[in-house]
Formats: structure tokens, C-alpha cells, sequence
């Protein structure tokens, strides 16, 4: 179908003057003094953005290993009723934020306390992919505590935290001060080590955190599909059987199977809206999937 030349024409009318009015917007924001310095910050960013450092992370396994510590360690964190809000200042050497967050996140999902914000400038240096600066000292951390209205603060030092061609080591040590009178609450040193092989689960689920959403979904689909068929002599000996309650066990096994390989290499967040939509369509499609290959296997052993 060939376009007429006069809707061509105008359309063309049409995104001109769009054009020219966007061009004479600029030009009239450009000759303020508002629109010089929106341009000048627009300009800064970008060219931060393009030139500045880039965000400091850690590797799977790092990851994997600190997260072991990270969750012993928020485990040993001792309860007192009398105190309500914790603050956690930046541990010593965890150049890339991601322990200090790691435990935020895990003492505040115990319940146990309300973990107080980040400050300004802490959002601020995560924000330009800065270091986030050095660690304060016992005064220094109590003080800020106080700010935040924390009746605790939490800090310490990450002295060790490598990996080499076997494995991934760290040492976490966390202590908790009261801020009404500078006592120490507790003192905790955690070591962990990750063997970095294929038998060993952390090392699997470390390698699947760094593939993409997408890659991880299409292994456990692969796995997924390859299950029920490798089982196929099983699957044709439970169902000459008859026995619905004997399907219905296999057909759950199949799906437990399936729900146990999407939260290991999909590695979804429970506790996100998103991690449960993408759960409950892994499971529907296992489920719909397990019950129609099972039931193809059957007829075709008839």
C-alpha cells in the first residue's frame, strides 16, 4: 500500500512543528539563569556518569561467602526490649558497601529492631560509586546514633574477605554498643569459608547470581524439561499402576524438584512482588508442564 503523498506532507507539518518547538523551548530555558545552571547540572552528571569511577562489586562467590557470615553473624546480634531502633555504620574495609548492607537488611528482617536509614552523604558516595569512606571509631558511631534516635549502633571491620582457585574466605567481627552509656552489648567475630566446587551448593548458587535473569531461567527450564524425560522408566512404572494417589506423588516430586532448582538458580526474591510473581509462574508452568509430558509418557508405553 503506498502512502498518500498528502498525510506524508502532513505528518511531516506535523513533527516540524513539534521540532521547532522544542528547539525554541531550549533556546528560551537556555537565556535563564535557571535553565544555565539545569543545564550545567545535566551536563555534570552525564559527564560523571560517563568519566566518573564505576561502582565497586563483589564476585559470586565473595558474595556467597559474606552472606553466610552476614547471616550467622546478624543471628548472634543480642535482643534488649528496652531498645527499639539500631543503627549500622559502615564496617572497616567493606570498600564496596555490600556487607554493611547485607547486614542492614538481614537484622532488620529478624524483627527484632528498626534499623535507622542511611544518611545523606553515605546515599550520596553510593550514589557517585565512591568509596564509602573511613569507618568511624566507637565515639564518632555512638554520636551519629544519637542522631539517627538509635538506642544501639552496630559496627566493626571485615579484616578478611579473599578468595583463591579453591575457595572464598571471610572474617566478619561486628560488635554492638548501647548509645545511653557507650557499653559494649556484644562482641562477634565470624569465619566463613566457601569451597568453590561443583558439589558445592553456594559455589552453584554464587556462579547463578552472576549469570542473567534471563540465563537462569532458561537453565531452569532446561532442567525443568530434561527431569521428567531422564525419569521416564520411573514415570512409565508409577503410572501402569493406576493409582492416582501414586501420580499425584510423582507429580509433586516432579514440581518440588522444579520450585527447589527456581529458588537455588533462579535465585527469585521472596520477599518482593516480583520474586513471587516470577515463583507462581515458574510453578504453574512446571506443574502444567510435569502433568502433560507425564501423561504423553504414559500413553506412548500403552
Amino acid at each position: 500500500m503506498i502512502p498518500d503523498p498528502l498525510n506524508i506532507g502532513i505528518a511531516a507539518l506535523f513533527f516540524t512543528g513539534i521540532l521547532k518547538n522544542a528547539v525554541n523551548f531550549t533556546i528560551g530555558l537556555a537565556m535563564t539563569r535557571a535553565g544555565v545552571i539545569a543545564i550545567v547540572i545535566l551536563l555534570l552528571a552525564e559527564g560523571w556518569h560517563v568519566l566518573g569511577p564505576e561502582p565497586r562489586v563483589l564476585d559470586g562467590p565473595r558474595q556467597a561467602v559474606a552472606d553466610q557470615a552476614v547471616e550467622e553473624a546478624a543471628g548472634k546480634i543480642p535482643y534488649d526490649k528496652t531498645i527499639d531502633r539500631v543503627a549500622v555504620i559502615n564496617l572497616e574495609r567493606d570498600v564496596t558497601s555490600y556487607i554493611t548492607g547485607a547486614l542492614r537488611s538481614k537484622i532488620a528482617s529478624t524483627g527484632r529492631y528498626i534499623v535507622c536509614g542511611k544518611g545523606f552523604m553515605a546515599r550520596l558516595r553510593e550514589k557517585l560509586n565512591l568509596e564509602p569512606g573511613q569507618a568511624a571509631n566507637d565515639p564518632d558511631a555512638i554520636r551519629a546514633a544519637k542522631n539517627m534516635g538509635a538506642g544501639a549502633v552496630i559496627l566493626g571491620s571485615v579484616p578478611e574477605l579473599v578468595q583463591d582457585d579453591n575457595s572464598a574466605q571471610i572474617t566478619l567481627r561486628v560488635r554492638m554498643l548501647r548509645v545511653s552509656n557507650a557499653g559494649e552489648m556484644a562482641s562477634i567475630e565470624v569465619k566463613k569459608s566457601l569451597s568453590k566446587s561443583i558439589i558445592s551448593p553456594g559455589f552453584l548458587l554464587a556462579q547463578a547470581r552472576e549469570k542473567s535473569v534471563v540465563t537462569r531461567l532458561a537453565l531452569w527450564a532446561m532442567i525443568t524439561i530434561a527431569l521428567p524425560l531422564l525419569l521416564a522408566p520411573i514415570v512409565r512404572r508409577v503410572t501402569r499402576r493406576d493409582s492416582n494417589a501414586l501420580n499425584l506423588m510423582l507429580l509433586s516430586a516432579f514440581v518440588f524438584v522444579n520450585l527447589l532448582a527456581a529458588l537455588f538458580i533462579v535465585d527469585v526474591g521472596l520477599q518482593t512482588i516480583t520474586g513471587g510473581i516470577i515463583l507462581v509462574a515458574v510453578l504453574a508452568l512446571a506443574v502444567v508442564y510435569n502433568y502433560a509430558i507425564c501423561t504423553r509418557i504414559n500413553e506412548l508405553s500403552r
